[in-house]
């Protein structure tokens, strides 16, 4: 679709085929800073939604509706340029994509026709051209004092004990028989009765 084409009008549309998005906008070039022919919509799971991937032509157009491929790889900066936060959070001061000098981006005058320089490896590229940049190595993780790979965070690395040490040589004679309770038994004395004494027997001698 166009760029110019108002986001009210699709919205609308779209409602009439039962299909009510929350929001719509028209997608930017991460390079360029230039509107697509591409807008964004974003559904909320209903089922009448799911029929989205069914429409065929919108506005009087012939459209073609895909899901949004996840992006890949590390977050990056659109202030400073870096990696691994955004710039929500960020309090470094401000880098351009295109010339790397220290400005914002949307104030860069350079021209599509003069070449780009990256501000984190001086290239002749934008700095938010990946396969120039080795991500993996700007966050390595440590290593130990024999050269081996720290365990990452969150887990917990325990040796266990060599199994042979602790194992213990077969007997000549094979297995010993169980040893025998030598504890002496205690004689069980007799209980006790609970009945009354008997009164004592008293004898009378004749006279």
């Amino acid at each position: 679709m166009p760029v110019d084409m108002p986001i009210q009008e699709i919205m609308e549309d779209l409602e009439n085929l039962f299909i009510k998005p929350s929001e719509c906008r028209v997608m930017i070039n991460r390079k360029t800073n230039l509107p697509m022919p591409l807008f964004l919509l974003y559904l909320p799971k209903t089922e009448d939604n799911k029929n989205i991937h069914h429409i065929s032509e919108l506005c009087n157009m012939k459209v073609k509706v895909e899901p949004l491929n996840k992006k890949t790889g590390p977050a990056q900066c659109f202030l400073c340029q870096g990696f691994f936060h955004s710039s929500r959070f960020c309090t470094r001061n401000p880098k351009c994509v295109k010339c790397g000098k220290p400005h914002l981006t949307r104030d860069c005058k350079r021209t599509a026709e003069e070449e780009p320089t990256c501000c984190l490896c001086q290239g002749k590229h934008p700095a938010n051209f990946w396969d120039a940049h080795n991500i993996r190595s700007t966050n390595p993780r440590p290593r130990s004092m024999h050269g081996r790979k720290e365990p990452r965070r969150g887990r917990i690395c325990k040796r266990q004990p060599n199994a042979r040490l602790n194992r213990k040589p077969p007997s000549k004679h094979g297995p010993l028989p169980p040893m025998r309770n030598l504890t002496p038994k205690r004689h069980s004395q007799a209980p006790q009765s609970t009945s009354h004494p008997s009164k004592p027997i008293s004898y009378k001698t004749r006279q």
